[in-house]
């Protein structure tokens, strides 16, 4: 039986239960449950009623549902809401602010010389302090044709090689030279090196041309065949390939994109680009077809910005070799409205990610300009190559022939440096290509050839 209360008129009924509303147990009344579901009733009074099933007065419950409604006093959880001004708390973060009342930096320097500021928030930054200082690196120029400074004994340090012609002196005959370098800027010369050739030089470059880690040596010279000496860890050997021209200059670099280090040589009697493709660590000579035009400085990188590597080659103008990806190159005269370029990088000069250009310029008789040194950006769009002049409102002059770039002050650009009779000019970079000279050193005879070659990663570059 379920427990229930029924009005009858104004007589309440109640249900099974105690302490039901306004029941009083002086009058009770019978409730018998018919098997139809009825109920009926019979009062001591005599009176009685009958109440049919399913009476809908027990959804009245419902009623109770009406205190659901107290979840509305929930509501007031809104105001606790309030305890988000509470996080202004994180205004009292501002004494964070104060905190750097007690930053502190101080000024860094490694081994390698480069400085640093490091601060005590964690920030630093590269910083130049003090002044250039120019270093007799006490190695010999007579009869030197050009350096490599780089490390060829596997020790971290730099070393120099020295490609050897005939000294000027006597005109005698010395062969190439390694100096170990002591990581203070001092070389001695190494002894029993495996080069034993009787000079007549006139360049050298270093790469891994067979990847076993060091930098082997391509020499070029005069009247003889030229040479690739495999390194082992400062020893070198005749690989006994010899290359019947005679090459100027030249760079090294991955042109066919097949994983090892080829070589592109400018040929200077024959006035011809010669590729140097690696093919299993030796180097096959193959005309560059298309170029005929005389040559001398000539540079890589990625001139149109589409991941291989192109050639620049200067002349009477500068021509520009544009790599397909496979090695493959077309020639492509770009005007620069000059009489003659001497020396040539392909360095980023204002930061935005194109190769830019640096040439040394001389008239057609080897007569330096005014302005012997010249800066270019990169405009190429769309695979054409082009090329603005930046002008330099802040230098008198950048005369001189033969430059090498790296970022001497530690501010993530390209500085320069300008060998010109007498003396090297230094010009520290702003950022956006604009130069200014900072330093001028007296220097005495450079022997005779190209200037210094630098092999160690991001620091030198010429």
């Amino acid at each position: 039986m379920s427990v229930r209360s029924i009005a009858l008129g104004s007589v309440v009924v109640c249900g099974l239960g105690v302490g039901v509303g306004a029941c009083e147990p002086a009058a009770p009344c019978t409730v018998t449950e018919n098997a139809d579901g009825s109920a009926s009733i019979s009062c001591p009074d005599g009176s009685s009623a009958t109440v049919a099933p399913g009476t809908n007065g027990v959804d009245g419950t419902n009623g109770s549902n009406g205190s659901t409604g107290g979840d509305g006093t929930n509501g007031t959880n809104g105001t606790d809401g309030t305890d988000g001004v509470d996080g202004t708390d994180g205004v009292d973060g501002a004494d964070g602010v104060d905190g750097t009342d007690g930053l502190t930096c101080v000024i860094q320097t490694d081994v390698a010389g480069d400085r640093s500021k490091e601060c005590s928030d964690g920030s630093s930054e590269h910083v130049f302090i003090g002044e250039l200082t120019p270093v007799d690196l006490n190695l010999p120029i007579d009869g030197s044709r050009n350096t490599i400074v780089a490390d060829f004994t596997g020790d971290g340090i730099d070393d120099a090689f020295q490609a050897q012609g005939a000294t000027l002196s006597n005109a005698q005959i010395s062969t190439d030279r390694l100096f170990v370098g002591d990581g203070r800027l001092g070389f001695t010369q190494a002894l029993g090196t495996g080069l034993t050739d009787d000079g007549f030089s006139i360049f050298a470059t270093a790469a891994d041309f067979d990847g076993d880690g060091a930098l082997d040596v391509f020499v070029s010279k005069q009247a003889r065949p030229s040479r690739v000496y495999d390194n082992n860890g400062g020893l070198f050997t005749d690989t006994g390939v010899s290359y019947r021209r005679a090459y100027s200059s030249g760079v090294t670099g991955d042109i066919d994109g097949d994983g090892d280090i080829d070589l592109v040589g400018c040929a200077g009697v024959e006035d011809e680009i010669v590729l140097l493709r690696n093919v299993g660590g030796g180097l096959v000579e193959e005309p560059a077809p298309g170029f005929t035009a005389d040559c001398n400085p000539v540079a890589m990188n990625d001139v149109d910005g589409d991941g291989d590597l192109d050639v620049m080659v200067g002349s009477n103008d500068l021509h520009l070799l544009v790599n397909d990806g496979t090695g493959s190159f077309s020639v492509v005269a770009v005007d620069l409205a000059v009489d003659r370029i001497f020396s040539l990088s392909a360095v980023d000069v204002d930061g935005d990610g194109r190769q830019d250009m640096v040439a040394g310029l001389a008239n057609r008789n080897g007569v330096l300009p005014a302005e012997g040194i010249a800066v270019w950006r990169n405009t190429s769009t769309g695979g054409t190559a082009s090329f603005e002049r930046i002008l330099q409102p802040g230098v008198a002059s950048f005369a001189g022939s033969e430059h090498g770039t790296g970022d001497l002050d530690d501010d993530g650009d390209l500085d320069i440096v300008i060998r010109a009779r007498g003396a090297a000019n230094v010009f520290f970079n702003d950022g956006t290509g604009l130069f200014e000279e900072v330093a001028v050193f007296p220097i005495t005879n450079t022997g005779c050839g190209s200037a210094p070659e630098h092999r160690s990663p991001d620091r030198w570059r010429s």
